[in-house]
């Protein structure tokens, strides 16, 4: 029995991502907030606005990536023309991302549209538009008065 098959290899990259995840939630939980990565359904379905504009050329934020549950599913969307801004606040959660980005075999060409941010969200400063932005953020780890201070317009 081949141990090295396409499915195996999503499999341990699957645990990986959920101790390293873990790991990462005890180690900083005021960057994690979660104990586990997002579930490829969850993936599947935050993404499924970028995948509803298909095949039009957007820009998409996503912001809170952890492991890279939600940009393995948003990576193989982006058009050309397009761009993927990540944020990650977690230093080790970016350093991943980064290395997840550089391996994709869908980005060879793609490259320099898809940026990793090792910074809290309210500290992205950039002039871009974004046509869709998808956040696995734990909302209950703000409080109130910050979540109206920054995520709700006023």
């Amino acid at each position: 029995m081949n141990q090295n098959t396409p499915q195996s290899r999503v499999r341990t990259q699957r645990a990986i991502d959920g101790w390293t995840f873990l790991v990462e939630s005890i180690r900083n939980h005021r960057t994690v907030g979660s104990i586990a990565p997002s579930s490829k359904s969850l993936a599947n379905l935050l993404a499924d606005p970028l995948l509803e504009r298909a095949p039009r050329i957007s820009n998409v934020l996503e912001v809170g990536a952890g492991t890279g549950s939600v940009t393995r599913v948003l990576l193989p969307q982006i058009s050309r023309g397009g761009r993927l801004d990540i944020v990650e606040a977690n230093a080790h959660f970016a350093a991943h991302l980064r290395r997840l980005v550089h391996r994709h075999p869908n980005l060879l060409e793609k490259q320099e549209q898809v940026r990793v941010h090792n910074l809290f969200v309210e500290q992205l400063t950039t002039d871009r538009r974004y046509d869709v932005i998808i956040s696995g953020l734990p909302f209950t780890n703000f409080s109130p008065g910050r979540l109206r201070k920054s995520w709700i317009a006023t």
